[in-house]
């Protein structure tokens, strides 16, 4: 198949689409950790009998490894998206080289042709390989960013 700048950013929109979800999904399993942490301490300070004191830190605990255990599924979810930026960072950048190649071609072309005074019909092909390039470099870079950002989440999760 063969690579479609519309589709790649389609799809960097999609997981982009994706990430927010998770980074709310992420600032609430960080608030839920904080909570159960706190209520574990005010529990551990309290003068509540020793008995009853150990059952609620025994829910704090069960809670907290809940709470990790969300997190390491939306961290899973996650990895699933950087796996496909991988692919199309991958598929970006044979793209990128297929154009440089290309490009090269159609030059030497040129060359010959402007020996004859017919290269200047050429021009307008090269221009499109340097339109080209600029846009795949800008999908690159949004690549690049999208996949820092999820990074930064599953880094974010794995604390949880």
């Amino acid at each position: 198949m063969a690579y479609s700048i519309k589709e790649t950013r389609g799809k960097i929109s999609d997981i982009k689409g994706r990430l927010e979800d998770k980074r709310a999904e992420t600032e609430k399993l960080e608030e839920n950790r904080q909570a159960l942490l706190d209520a574990g301490t005010d529990v551990q300070g309290s003068d509540i009998d020793e008995d009853a004191q150990q059952t609620i830190m025994d829910l704090i605990n069960q809670a907290l490894e809940d709470n990790s255990d969300k997190a390491q599924e939306v961290s899973d979810e996650i990895g699933q998206d950087l796996s496909e930026l991988e692919g199309m960072q991958q598929d970006t950048q044979q793209s990128l080289e297929s154009n440089q190649q290309e490009r090269g071609k159609v030059e030497q072309k040129k060359s010959l042709l402007d020996r004859v005074g017919l290269g200047g019909s050429l021009d307008g092909a090269l221009g499109e390989f340097d339109d080209n390039r600029a846009d795949l470099e800008d999908v690159r870079q949004e690549l690049t960013d999208t996949s820092q950002e999820a990074d930064e989440l599953v880094r974010r999760l794995g604390v949880i």
